[in-house]
Order: C-alpha cells, then sequence, then structure tokens
C-alpha cells in the first residue's frame, strides 16, 4: 500500500478503535511535548540532587534548569 493510502486508512482505524490505549499513543506520538517521562522516584531524586547542587553554591539556578532539561529532554 503507498503512502497516501496509508494516510487515509490510519485515521478510518483509530476512529474504529475502542482502545484509550491506542489513542493516548498516537497522542503522544504526534504532540509536540517531547517531554521524558520519569518515576515519581525518579522525579524526586533529581529535585534532591539539584536542591543539593544548588544550596552547596556549586551552579547558578539558571544553569540547573538548562541541564536538568538537556538532560531529560527528548532528543
Amino acid at each position: 500500500m503507498d503512502l497516501d493510502k496509508r494516510k487515509i486508512a490510519a485515521p478510518q482505524k483509530l476512529l474504529a478503535t475502542e482502545r484509550a490505549s491506542v489513542i493516548e499513543q498516537v497522542e503522544h506520538i504526534l504532540s509536540d511535548n517531547k517531554s521524558v517521562m520519569l518515576t515519581k522516584n525518579q522525579k524526586e531524586m533529581i529535585d534532591e540532587a539539584l536542591y543539593s547542587l544548588e544550596s552547596d553554591g556549586k551552579m547558578l539556578h539558571d544553569d540547573v534548569v538548562r541541564e536538568t532539561h538537556q538532560r531529560y529532554s527528548d532528543k
């Protein structure tokens, strides 16, 4: 099947599905949000480490934010 036919068939299949997980996956793929999915524990550990760096005066807040964003953003 060529690309144009597949582009027509895909939305038809999407409209026909009753599975929320399929819709969620498509939304995630098509979203502009390039965030990384972290567990609550991972987020807490990152926050704790970043707070420690900030409170010890080793990094500026803007540097911490930039580094975290670069490290955990989808590339």
